[in-house]
């Protein structure tokens, strides 16, 4: 687990490598799908990868000394994550990478990274407007042009439908839902489904209520309470100067679970299990839980 960051840099790396030779030398994939950086995957898979590799990123410079060969690539990395998450547009992966920095910051006693990474993350979505990039073929929208993803008119754009589908199909079995990773009533016309009777796409927490109902999601919720607390304690000690593996797993693998949890508010993962998101959240909660025994 603790190299994990290095996995998570492979397809981060690639996708580097896919814009310097403006193609993917190892699959064909497209660049851009609607003006939004995907070269290695689709733009909001690889803009969570990136958020996630960002965040690791953050951890693994504190490991280091300042100026060293071993923390310019961190930082390095770092910069490369953040500028490709830029590149796909993933709204709910740039507040996964602002989730995760915030828990980062907190712990490093970073106040100034705070106020910089709420400023940015609210610059990005107030005000960018990138250069218009030019879509592949297959791919064109708009006369191929990319449209900003991150203007405030439009924050929500692609998710108000399927939320209003999921809470209205959960109103109708609150308690208990329509089973895990099912979903309820209209989901071919007003959202988009995984498959049939799947978990709508987007739905994120309105889809888990709509599939668990009311007390699946406070078992969640506990669960989450548990980690929060779980991950304070490695803030403690943290702070008062612990820096064995222990503490650095703990701390990192509650990040990762930090910003997990907020991307999983427009995904569908939370409870639609086999995908990368899903399998990743479950073995961060693990580590921490693993890490927190041992301190």
């Amino acid at each position: 687990f603790v190299y994990s960051f290095f996995f998570l840099c492979i397809p981060v790396v690639l996708a580097g490598v896919s814009l310097l030779l403006g193609q993917n030398p190892l699959r064909p994939y497209p660049m851009y799908v609607h003006g939004r950086l995907a070269a290695v995957t689709g733009p909001n898979t690889l803009g969570l990868v990136a958020a996630l590799s960002g965040v690791a990123a953050l951890w693994m410079q504190e490991g280091c000394a300042r100026r060293t060969w071993k923390w310019r690539l961190f930082v390095s990395l770092l910069g490369l994550s953040v500028f490709e998450l830029y590149l796909t547009g993933s709204r709910t992966a740039a507040l996964a990478f602002a989730g995760g920095s915030v828990v980062w910051a907190v712990a490093t006693r970073r106040s100034a990274w705070i106020v910089l990474v709420v400023v940015l993350v609210g610059a990005f979505f107030a005000f960018s407007e990138p250069e218009p990039i030019q879509s592949t073929a297959r791919y064109q929208l708009g006369g191929g042009l990319r449209e900003d993803p991150f203007r405030t008119e439009a924050l929500t754009e692609s998710r108000d439908q399927v939320w209003a589908a999921s809470y209205e199909s959960w109103t109708e079995k609150p308690w208990f839902g329509y089973g895990y990773g099912r979903t309820g009533q209209d989901f071919t016309l007003r959202s988009v489904t995984s498959a049939v009777m799947a978990v709508r796409d987007g739905s994120g927490y309105l889809g888990l209520l709509e599939s668990v109902g009311v007390l699946g999601t406070l078992a969640l919720l506990f669960v989450y309470g548990v980690l929060a607390r779980y991950t304070w304690n490695g803030i403690q000690a943290w702070r008062a100067g612990r820096r064995d593996v222990r503490v650095w797993v703990l701390l990192t693998a509650g990040t990762f679970v930090a910003a997990l949890a907020i991307h999983a508010g427009g995904e569908p993962w939370i409870i639609g299990p086999g995908s990368f998101m899903h399998v990743f959240f479950w073995a961060s909660i693990a580590a921490v839980m693993a890490a927190r025994s041992d301190l």
